[in-house]
């Protein structure tokens, strides 16, 4: 929730996702919206590691984290991931 008690929206494209095959699994980035608009990527490095944000606006990163926790996810990065399932169309 943001300042004034409205909910933010997080979301991923799924035209914005770009696969790139690993030796270790499959290496993705994407481009992540805050109510349609694109606030910065998600990536991820295909190697067993987590996924990331780089956010192009430290302002975001609260609302980034009060999503996850209010999505009863665990962490950012368990969010992303979920975010990630939604676009792919897995969840």
């Amino acid at each position: 929730m943001n300042i004034s008690g409205l909910a933010f929206t997080f979301s991923i494209e799924k035209s914005s996702i770009q696969y790139c095959p690993t030796s270790r699994g499959v290496a993705f980035h994407a481009t992540l919206l805050l109510d349609g608009k694109p606030i910065g990527t998600i990536e991820n490095s295909g190697r067993g590691g987590p996924t990331n944000s780089c956010l192009n606006n430290y302002k975001t990163t609260a609302p980034l984290l009060k999503s996850a926790a209010e999505h009863a996810e665990t962490t950012e990065e368990f969010y992303l991931d979920s975010l990630m399932d939604v676009a792919e169309g897995v969840a």
